[in-house]
């Protein structure tokens, strides 16, 4: 499994677990970039993960989406 998939299995998990959605994300975010160069390429590649993997936890998650959106981003 590739570096993003993992982000966006992490940004998923996130989601589920509800609390502190917005620290986590931005926790999982920055230590994302940390762990990588930082080019255009890069950064764009792990907010997509990172947005892919919200979504897919919103859409299975109890709390109403905008919600989840909404505190995630």
């Amino acid at each position: 499994m590739d570096a993003d998939e993992v982000l966006k299995g992490l940004a998923r998990e996130s989601v589920k677990q509800g609390e502190n959605l917005r620290t986590a994300v931005r926790e999982l975010t920055l230590n994302a970039l940390r762990g990588r160069e930082l080019t255009v390429e890069q950064i764009k590649r792990v907010v997509s993960a990172v947005t892919q993997g919200v979504n897919l936890g919103a859409a299975s998650s109890k709390m109403e989406p905008e919600r989840v959106l909404g505190e995630a981003f």
